[in-house]
């Protein structure tokens, strides 16, 4: 046998040496592994993997996790562990989203190299289980597009606002702009519930499907709209400033009759509809979007038609949010005015006659003033609404007080009047025994 030849057998000797998995008895060497939260199934994990060594030097390699969902590794890069000591190694691990609820088994195992002993060993630590949980997951997505209509190569501008609820900590869900099933968008959203904006310059003429989609690992929400794109209007300098101008202080108007009934009804804890305050910042920002159109020294015909649209949009949206107001106020009222009648049912028959054609005739002028009333007077009328309604409610309660009353003060009669009964009836058994007396002397 050549020397060439043994140099290649004690090699293959080595390597062998250097893949042996080290037995059970290398109990100098414990694993533990832990979770950090329940994990959910479909999210990433982080488990703690804590390494114990009780005898002489070793050198960690990597740390591996076994798992019914795959295997997992950890690379720590020869990290030194002296005798009677410990390490913990975090590492991150994906949950099957059809994993079943429950406790799921992991076991670890690390690769090492033991000082004074030849070649790498492995050790596999017991098994250890884990809490697996289901989603349960609560999204919700608001997207306002700018504008419906729009000219090629103008900037779309996406407001929108979201919330995600049930997903672990540290995990930000995701946002997608798709036009007409194409991604152009995409990114990661910090936190789980706030505000975004987006702007996509529409560069095709036609009519486009835009999809704002919000994702949170094991599923998404969609919004979906279209935009029609059209193709630019020639130039005409200096068209139209006056009419913008007309049409963008008629807007302003509108704008504070808006805020005006907006305050009114938070001052008086009117519920308002979730996206009520997000439409106002985008009609404003339609105003100052205009009032930095006018600032141009000329104006194109696009322009001028850029600038009536984003003042008519703002129209259209301010009608819908005052609408929106006027309906929250009406609920209002008209369950307090549902109240108010069931009450009084329960008294009709102990009011007097008279009396419940008076208050009926009031209810009906209640509920035409409900029926009828407009943004221009809807403020007020809710005041004389309340009122009105708190004195029909204040007569109902004095009507029970009294006849309450009035029935103890019949009860104390009614015992009294039985008192005297009985005290009349002895005196005339008395009568009648002392008169039977005489007559048998």
């Amino acid at each position: 046998m050549n020397l060439n030849r043994i140099a290649v057998l004690v090699l293959i000797v080595l390597v062998i040496a250097q893949l042996s998995p080290a037995s059970a008895k290398d109990n100098y060497i414990s694993l533990e592994v832990e979770a950090e939260d329940p994990c959910i199934a479909g999210f990433k994990c982080k488990v703690n993997i804590t390494i114990r060594n009780y005898d002489g030097l070793i050198l960690v390699d990597y740390v591996k996790i076994t798992s019914p969902w795959g295997v997992f590794a950890e690379k720590v890069g020869w990290k030194e562990m002296k005798e009677n000591s410990k390490l913990v190694v975090t590492m991150t691990i994906k949950i099957d989203r059809n994993a079943l609820e429950g406790p799921a088994p992991l076991i670890p195992s690390i690769k090492y190299y033991k000082k004074g002993k030849l070649g790498l060993n492995t050790i596999e630590g017991n098994r250890s289980f884990i809490m697996v949980i289901k989603p349960k997951i609560n999204a919700t997505l608001f997207v306002l597009p700018s504008k419906e209509e729009t000219y090629i190569g103008e900037i779309l501008e996406i407001d929108g606002s979201y919330k995600v609820e049930g997903i672990p900590k540290g995990f930000n869900p995701s946002l997608s702009l798709y036009i007409d099933d194409h991604l152009q968008v995409e990114r990661e959203l910090n936190g789980t519930v706030g505000s975004f904006s987006l702007s996509i310059p529409m560069n095709k003429e036609g009519n486009h499907s835009l999809t704002v989609s919000l994702c949170y690992e094991v599923g998404c929400i969609d919004r979906k709209f279209n935009v029609i794109v059209k193709r630019p209007i020639k130039v005409v300098s200096g068209y139209g400033k006056d009419e913008i101008i007309k049409t963008l202080n008629e807007v302003r108007g509108i704008r504070a009759e808006l805020q005006d009934i907006y305050e009114s009804a938070v001052n008086n804890s009117v519920a308002l509809r979730e996206d009520t305050l997000l439409k106002m910042a985008l009609i404003d920002s339609k105003i100052r979007e205009v009032s930095k159109l006018l600032n141009k020294s000329e104006l194109s015909y696009s322009d001028v038609i850029r600038g009536i649209e984003m003042l008519n949009q703002s129209k259209e949206m301010m009608d819908e949010v005052i609408g929106s107001i006027i309906g929250s106020y009406k609920e209002v009222m008209r369950r307090r005015y549902s109240k108010v009648v069931e009450e009084l049912d329960g008294v009709k028959n102990i009011v007097n006659q008279t009396d419940l054609r008076n208050i009926e005739r009031r209810l009906e002028r209640v509920s035409e003033a409900i029926n009828s009333s407009t943004k221009e007077d809807i403020t007020q009328i809710y005041l004389n609404v309340t009122s009105e309604l708190d004195s029909i409610e204040y007569y109902i309660k004095s009507i029970r007080e009294k006849t309450l009353e009035e029935a103890k003060l019949l009860s104390a009669i009614t015992v009294s009047l039985m008192f005297i009964a009985m005290i009349s009836g002895v005196t005339v058994i008395l009568r009648k025994w002392k008169s039977l007396l005489r007559k048998a002397e």
